[in-house]
């Protein structure tokens, strides 16, 4: 047995140090943070818990832009072939509460606060710096930061033949600030903005968790899906998500939690005015594997998590594609009974 425990954490290992490029779409300018799955195991009647947590990930996204033949060039302006490098760095500050009605039957509630970190070069195909005649057009050196988009969830739990299982159904509420159409923008060659804090629509999320184990074991397999249903004010219409995993925890000590993590990320192409743009958001599945530790006290659960895409594919785009390089997000949380 101990054998296998330590077959299990060498291969876990050797999964994150595999994290793996992807060829993409020449816009991924509005980057997302992997999906979470929900808190697992039984809360007594008339209880609940105050969490936060802090998750991030960086990201490098390169594309080329320009002709290189200036004499039959349709972008707007006409330049020389060259590269945007664009590092993007999410971080969100997430708040939450969960409330045991009794030990079934209970609600949750998530606000995060969002910061979008953004720093973009140019370079021409022999490695030179490149200033662009739109520099300032497609991407810029700034900042981000507000409200994002929270999540108002119903929890229904019930032990199943020693397995706790829990049900949840709710929808995002949109508090993210929101922007025009950029790729209209970007077509006529003006100023515009592809990062959002929100998606500008009430989502609606599903999910499904199963835990048990006994004293020394514990293991979480976990589904959730959001689907939006309509496009916001502005005509943006986010693509679907959905997360599907599995935990695998040992106690490396009595109030001590090691767990291997596996899951699968999918999140669907984004639209505009209904349509899905050749050089936009066309659609992205991640195999990640990762890590993380639970330490439990009667007064505090910290956690931290690391996951690393081994497997990364983007859908085809009609653009030539750039190459986006994300090693890995980590995730950190402090829960607190009330």
């Amino acid at each position: 047995m101990r054998a296998s425990r330590w077959t299990a954490a060498v291969a876990g290992l050797a999964l994150l140090l595999a994290a793996e490029r992807a060829w993409a779409c020449a816009a991924c300018g509005n980057p997302s943070l992997p999906m979470q799955p929900g808190g697992s195991g039984v809360m007594a009647g008339g209880s609940g818990t105050f969490g936060v947590s802090l998750r991030g990930l960086a990201m490098q996204v390169t594309h080329p832009a320009g002709c290189a033949d200036l004499n039959n060039c349709d972008e707007v302006p006409a330049q020389e072939l060259h590269d945007h490098q664009v590092v993007l760095a999410p971080v969100e500050l997430g708040l939450s509460g969960e409330w045991a009605f009794d030990d079934k039957w209970g609600v949750e509630a998530s606000l995060p606060v969002r910061s979008v970190w953004a720093s973009v070069s140019y370079q021409t195909p022999d490695g030179a710096d490149y200033v662009p005649a739109d520099a300032d057009v497609h991407h810029r050196d700034e900042t981000v930061a507000g409200l994002a988009d929270g999540r108002l969830m119903a929890r229904y739990g019930q032990s199943l033949g020693g397995v706790w299982v829990a049900a949840r159904l709710g929808t995002t509420v949109p508090l993210g600030a929101t922007e025009e159409d950029p790729f209209s923008a970007g077509d006529m060659g003006k100023k515009h903005q592809h990062i959002q804090l929100g998606s500008g629509a009430f989502e609606p999320v599903m999910s499904l968790d199963a835990t048990w184990g006994g004293i020394s074991q514990q293991t979480t397999a976990y589904v959730t899906l959001q689907q939006p249903l309509y496009a916001n004010d502005k005509g943006f219409e986010a693509g679907r998500r959905l997360l599907a995993g599995a935990q695998v925890g040992w106690k490396a000590a009595p109030d001590l939690l090691l767990s291997l993590i596996g899951e699968v990320g999918h999140e669907g192409g984004d639209q505009w005015q209904g349509v899905s743009r050749s050089d936009g958001m066309s659609g992205l599945t991640e195999v990640r594997s990762g890590a993380a530790l639970l330490w439990r006290s009667p007064s505090v659960t910290l956690t931290a998590a690391l996951r690393v895409p081994v497997y990364r594919v983007m859908e085809a785009s009609a653009e030539e594609p750039g190459e986006v390089i994300a090693p890995a997000s980590l995730s950190l949380g402090a829960t607190l009974p009330l």
